[in-house]
């Protein structure tokens, strides 16, 4: 099998649980480069409108962040049902920031950002089906 570029090798030995929490940890890491490239994007846009979602996006992913922090900390205590809350929610906040450039008819700087983000809160939950599954 071919190793994969920036893979984490704990996942080549673990199980549902472990992959769940890789998963859930992996969005946090993708969630705060994203904060770091936000305050990139803030240092170069001079529009006010961009600005302002910008820095929207920039609370929506730090709260992010916290939620996949919380939410593993609830897997560890097997709160299955608050893990999908929380999951469930930083994936709202991903979407939000996506929409504050939407609704002004914008294009976001962030749209790659979102998806990557989305996928991985998408794995973290499917995994937890399974796992929470009775």
């Amino acid at each position: 099998m071919k190793k994969r570029r920036n893979a984490d090798s704990r996942s080549h030995h673990a199980k549902l649980t472990g992959l769940d929490v890789i998963a859930m940890e992996l969005s946090i890491k993708n969630a705060t480069s994203t904060l770091s490239y936000i305050s990139k994007l803030l240092k170069q846009k001079t529009d006010p409108y961009t600005k302002g979602c910008l820095k929207d996006c920039n609370l929506c992913y730090s709260i992010t962040i916290d939620q996949f922090k919380f939410a593993i900390e609830d897997f560890g205590d097997k709160r299955y049902d608050n893990v999908n809350m929380k999951i469930s929610a930083a994936m709202t906040n991903t979407d939000t920031c996506d929409v504050e450039f939407t609704d002004g008819e914008r294009a976001s700087p962030l749209t790659k950002q979102n998806l990557n983000l989305m996928k991985l809160g998408n794995l973290a939950l499917d995994i937890l089906a399974l796992i929470a599954e009775p």
